[in-house]
C-alpha cells in the first residue's frame, strides 16, 4: 500500500498494483508523446508471455555518421554508401523484440510505430480502472506529432549523445520511416488513443483544448503554427462527480422578464408580475477554457 500525501516515482504498471482499489476521484496526466523525447529512462518489457525468458531480437539502424569524429558524412573509410551500404556502420540502441512471445523491449513513447503506443497507453489506463472511483474522472493531455523523416521536433537525447550517432534526427526517422503514414502527415495519435478509450469502455466527456499563448513560432514553410495541445476528460461511468465551471461574464441586462410580465396579457390576468428573474454574472466554460 502506498504511503498518501507523498511523491512515488517510479513504472506506473507496479505503482498501479499497490493502489487501494476504488480510492482515487481524479488523474491527471500528460504522459510521453509519441517519437519525441527519450527521457533517459531505461528500457523495459512490454507485453508479451509473463515467464516468458526473453530473447532479445535487437534492431539495427542504418545512419549516416561521422566515421570516428573524422568528418567522413557522405562516405565510410572511402566507400560510396551507395555502392556498398553494408559496410556503413549500424547504431544498436538496445531496443527490440523477444522471438519466443514478441514482447516489446523498449521505453513508453518511443514504440516502433503509432498502434502499439496507443495500445500501450491505454493498457495503462485499463489497469488504474481498479484505483479509480466509479465516481472518478480522468484527466489526459496529449500532442500529436507529424510523420516525416525531417525529425523537427524530435528530442532524443540518447542517440544524440551515442558515441557512433550523428544527431538525433536518425532515430525519428528509424520511427517515422516505416511507410504507415504518407510524410508530412499528422500522426492523431491523441485521437487514436482517444478512439481506442472508447472502445475500451472509457466515456469521453470532452476534448478541452489548450491554447498556447506564447508558443515559438514554427519553422516549417508550409504550414500553420501548432499552438495548442488536448486534454481529454473520461469517466468510466455515466453519473460521476462533476462541479460545474462558471468563468466570470458581464452583461449590461439585469433583469429578465417573462412574457406575463405586462399587464395586457391575459396570462396573468391582466396583472404585473413581482419582477424578473435575475441573470447571474457567470456563464458555462467552453471546452477552450485552458489557457497559458
Amino acid at each position: 500500500m502506498l504511503e498518501r500525501n507523498k511523491f512515488h516515482c517510479g513504472d506506473v504498471r507496479e505503482l498501479s498494483d499497490q493502489l487501494q482499489e476504488n480510492t482515487i476521484s481524479t488523474i491527471i496526466t500528460s504522459p510521453p508523446y509519441w517519437a519525441l523525447r527519450h527521457y533517459g529512462i531505461p528500457p523495459s518489457w512490454w507485453g508479451g508471455k509473463k515467464n516468458c525468458k526473453h530473447e532479445l531480437i535487437t534492431y539495427e539502424h542504418k545512419v549516416e555518421m561521422y566515421d570516428n569524429d573524422k568528418r567522413a558524412h557522405w562516405q565510410n573509410k572511402g566507400v560510396s554508401r551507395q555502392t556498398a551500404p553494408e559496410v556503413w556502420k549500424k547504431m544498436d540502441l538496445g531496443y527490440g523484440y523477444c522471438k519466443k512471445c514478441n514482447a516489446w523491449l523498449g521505453t513508453l513513447g518511443l514504440e516502433p510505430d503509432f498502434n502499439l503506443y496507443v495500445k500501450h497507453l491505454c493498457d495503462i489506463f485499463d489497469r488504474l480502472k481498479r484505483p479509480l472511483r466509479d465516481d472518478g474522472t480522468l484527466w489526459v493531455n496529449l500532442g500529436d506529432t507529424y510523420y516525416t523523416k525531417s525529425g523537427s521536433g524530435f528530442h532524443f537525447d540518447q542517440v544524440r549523445g551515442h558515441p557512433e550517432g550523428k544527431s538525433n534526427i536518425h532515430m525519428a526517422n528509424a520511427i517515422r520511416g516505416q511507410g504507415l503514414l504518407p510524410s508530412k502527415c499528422l500522426v492523431l495519435a491523441p485521437f487514436r488513443f482517444a478512439v481506442e478509450m472508447c472502445n475500451r469502455g472509457w466515456v469521453l466527456r470532452n476534448v478541452i483544448i489548450w491554447h498556447k499563448n506564447n508558443v515559438i513560432p514554427t519553422s516549417a514553410k508550409d504550414r500553420f503554427t501548432v499552438d495548442f495541445e488536448y486534454l481529454f476528460f473520461f469517466t468510466q461511468n455515466r453519473k460521476y462527480y462533476f462541479e460545474k465551471q462558471i468563468e466570470p461574464y458581464q452583461t449590461e441586462l439585469k433583469q429578465q422578464y417573462r412574457p406575463n410580465a405586462y399587464p395586457d396579457k391575459t396570462i396573468n390576468k391582466g396583472k404585473e408580475s413581482k419582477g424578473g428573474q435575475g441573470i447571474h454574472d457567470g456563464k458555462r466554460k467552453r471546452e477552450d477554457f485552458f489557457k497559458n
